[in-house]
């Protein structure tokens, strides 16, 4: 170790010889010393023996470079402060001293690793990855197979494994979870000890502790505590779920504010997007399908806005674009068709159809089949808060085929009140049979006003045969029949009171009679005949 002013004097031989001998030292030994040099050179070398630190002066010779830190307890060379740059303009390459290059640094930034070599970053635990300040900081012995990216990405991971975890936070507070998926910033951040989840997105599952959840997106299940088993896909999907269990949602909102349902599906934008729903076993598929879905239980909804506004009503199943849209509490009704039912809020009514049953509010146990029955331009007249009816298609059917006729309850235990019938053959020369052909009123109306005036240019072309019904009303009145729909025997009124029907087969009674009365007829003029008779 020695210093020199690199300046020999003039002097005899053995002080020159020994000057000279102190000046090589100096350079042999890089002017090391417990002191900077006190002559200094441009470029010239000094090592602090004090601190173990290696010097360059610079180019101005008015600093000093430090260039390493040497360990001389383990024999190695450290870079501690400073900058490494390439000259040449061909960026930097790292070799190992078997000559091979490892790692390239291009003057773009680029990064590339020689093929074969592996990035390993050293854990307490076995196999583990981490990158990013904090990240999987903890990791224990016992800790395997655990991916950590990002700043404070699993930071609390002791012995859990394969767990993944990239994002600022992700799975920030797990400590000996398993089997955990998290991507995004602070994803699955509360989660400690459950595992099997899989959350993909800024904040998805941030307050899950229960086990086998998987969302996928903003915000998706953010809310959700110990409810397990759930799949979420898409915006706030499911995001206020708390305990609900087995709960499929995916679309933009879907489920969003669902809470302790269980066992339903939501599929679509805001399926059941605005309801609290606590109910179970729903199925809510298309965009604003019961969106305001409370706490109804079993329901069936398909189709854009259908039971859109139902809170709490259960066991609806609606098919079709604003099918039963209106219902509010109304259960158990069925309805197949764009806007069936869709103001219905009674119970037990089915429809099929489009606009089947549209008008029915609080009827109930209504069938209504095919396109617009149960309306205006049906033969049932519009079914409101009417009850216990069957419509079968709109006013433009023409035929009704079957392979038999239909069977009318008749079992003489069911009824009461039973007196006889003696209307036969006065009422029989009272009916007027005709032919006529339709042209409906129905057919020159609109929703507004249903029932138009006829002018003939809707008229049908095919002949009938029967009667008109104010004719055979007023047959029955003249009886004693008929001041109401239900003491009317063979006439009917129509639900909305702007059309008459008639049921023909209730004319048997009436021919019966009549054939009795004209059989007794027969009998007398045969007895009579036969007493003329020599």
């Amino acid at each position: 170790m020695a210093q020199h002013d690199m300046n020999i004097a003039n002097q005899g031989f053995p002080a020159t010889r020994a000057d000279l001998n102190n000046a090589l030292q100096a350079l042999a030994t890089n002017s090391s010393g417990t002191s900077a040099p006190s002559t200094t050179f441009a470029n010239q070398w000094w090592y602090d023996t004090t601190n173990n630190k290696l010097y360059i002066r610079n180019e101005a010779n008015n600093a000093w470079i430090q260039v390493a830190v040497l360990d001389q307890t383990n024999n190695e060379w450290q870079i501690t402060t400073g900058q490494i740059s390439a000259a040449d303009g061909d960026g930097l390459v790292f070799k190992t001293d078997d000559g091979n290059t490892r790692i390239t640094l291009s003057d773009g930034g680029d990064v590339t690793f020689a093929d074969g070599t592996d990035i390993i970053t050293a854990t307490a635990g076995t196999d583990n990855v981490r990158l990013g300040q904090g990240a999987g900081d903890s990791i224990a012995s016992g800790g395997t197979n655990n991916v950590t990216i990002g700043k404070d990405a699993g930071t609390a991971i002791t012995t859990g494994d394969a767990n993944v975890a990239v994002g600022k936070d992700a799975l920030k507070t797990a400590d000996t979870c398993t089997h955990n998926v998290a991507l995004g910033l602070q994803s699955l951040f509360s989660t400690t000890s459950a595992g099997d989840s899989t959350a993909v997105g800024n904040f998805a599952l941030y307050t899950n502790t229960a086990i086998r959840n998987t969302a996928i997106g903003y915000s998706s299940m953010y809310y959700n505590s110990s409810g397990s088993g759930h799949v979420a896909v898409g915006y706030n999907a499911l995001l206020d779920n708390t305990t609900g269990n087995g709960n499929v949602a995916v679309g933009f909102e879907a489920g969003a504010n669902v809470t302790t349902a269980d066992h339903s599906v939501y599929i679509g934008y805001q399926a059941n997007g605005t309801g609290t729903s606590t109910g179970h076993d729903n199925v809510f598929i298309g965009m604003r399908a019961a969106n305001a879905s409370a706490g109804g239980s079993a329901s069936v909804a398909i189709g854009r806005e259908a039971l859109a506004n139902t809170t709490v009503s259960s066991e609806n199943v609606a098919v079709g674009f604003q099918s039963q849209y209106v219902n509010n509490s109304g259960g158990t009704n069925t309805s197949i068709g764009s806007q069936s039912l869709n103001k219905v809020s009674g119970f037990d009514n089915t429809a099929c159809g489009f606009a089947a049953g549209y008008e029915i509010t609080s009827g109930h146990n209504n069938i209504v089949i095919g396109h617009n029955a149960g309306r205006s331009a049906s033969p049932s007249g519009s079914i409101t808060t009417g009850s216990d009816t069957i419509c079968l298609g709109d006013n433009d059917i023409n035929d009704l085929f079957c392979a038999d006729t239909s069977i009318s309850s008749s079992d003489s235990r069911d009824k009461t009140d039973v007196t006889n019938f003696t209307g036969g053959l006065d009422w029989v020369n009272a009916l007027r049979p005709v032919t006529y052909k339709w042209d409906k009123r129905t057919w020159y109306g609109d929703d507004e006003n249903p029932m138009g005036t006829p002018d003939g240019s809707q008229k049908r072309d095919r002949l009938h045969v029967g009667f008109l019904a104010q004719e055979v009303l007023q047959v029955e009145q003249d009886n004693g029949f008929a001041d109401t729909n239900d003491t009317s025997l063979v006439v009917r009124n129509n639900l909305d009171g702007n059309s008459y029907g008639l049921k023909y087969e209730r004319l048997v009674p009436v021919l019966v009679n009549a054939i009795k009365e004209l059989s007794a007829k027969n009998d007398a003029l045969e007895a009579r005949i036969e007493a003329l008779e020599p």
